[in-house]
């Protein structure tokens, strides 16, 4: 797939894995998504548009920071897979949950460092 085409797509990936406002209306069927749940986002960016792999075939876009992003934010949902390995369940147990909390944080951090305007309210 060509780079600027695959980046979009993991950057909005990352964008409503890094928007918690965005997180609450879609999980709660308030707006129509097709990130309905934790785990339909975590398999967006991770299978659907296979980060790991964009990120090593595109190795040469990405400088030093960036790339220590993305190993914090694929180490946090590594983390929160083992840690919560029912993920699908309870919303407000995902929001209260660390290792969540770890994901947001990290997408917004790698959103950021990918795309460095200010992210949309």
């Amino acid at each position: 797939m060509n780079f600027y085409i695959w980046r979009d797509n993991v950057v909005g990936s990352l964008l409503g894995l890094a928007d918690v406002g965005y997180q609450e209306l879609a999980w709660s069927g308030a707006i129509e998504s097709s990130d309905g749940t934790p785990d339909e986002m975590l398999v967006t960016l991770m299978n659907d548009w296979a980060f790991p792999s964009f990120v090593t075939d595109n190795r040469e876009h990405f400088n030093e920071s960036q790339i220590e992003r993305i190993s914090s934010l694929l180490s946090a949902i590594d983390r929160y897979v083992k840690s919560e390995p029912d993920y699908t369940g309870d919303r407000a147990r995902v929001f209260a949950s660390d290792a969540w909390r770890d994901i947001v944080a990290g997408a917004r951090e790698l959103y950021i460092a990918l795309c460095p305007e200010p992210i949309p309210a």
